[in-house]
């Protein structure tokens, strides 16, 4: 499935200890192409979407990657489901492409988290939900 994002910053350069990354996710835009899952997973059971509507991450670091298939790692807070946790995101970037008004910048990554780490009782889907990304920005 996916989620649209609300807002978000990018802020890498060649300085990693400058760069920063921050989003705002709106969680009532999941979207799994099946419309009795989607409002499944926005209900009490799974993310509440009535009581939490959006997730979001600040990073606190950026750094090289250790994992052979990332470039980077952005470590920082996740705030899902009303509950605040250290994650970290491992991405890369893929380049960037001229448009009319500026550049776009693309970038993918992924992360694992744990639904109990989060509130979420995991039942009987796994505690372990692996989230990938793909981003572009201007």
């Amino acid at each position: 499935g996916s989620v649209k994002p609300q807002s978000g910053l990018i802020n890498l350069n060649g300085d990693l200890s400058k760069s920063a990354v921050a989003f705002d996710i709106d969680m009532r835009t999941i979207m799994t192409q099946n419309t009795k899952r989607d409002a499944h997973l926005m209900g009490e059971d799974f993310f509440d979407t009535k009581k939490y509507p959006t997730a979001s991450f600040v990073s606190t670091s950026i750094e090289k990657s250790t994992k052979a298939d990332f470039s980077y790692v952005a470590k920082g807070t996740l705030n899902l489901h009303g509950v605040s946790k250290p994650v970290e995101l491992y991405f890369n970037y893929l380049g960037s492409q001229k448009i009319e008004d500026g550049e776009v910048y693309s970038f993918s990554g992924e992360t694992t988290i744990l639904q109990s780490d989060f509130g979420m009782d995991p039942g009987t889907l796994g505690n372990d939900v692996q989230i990938t990304f793909n981003i572009e920005a201007n």
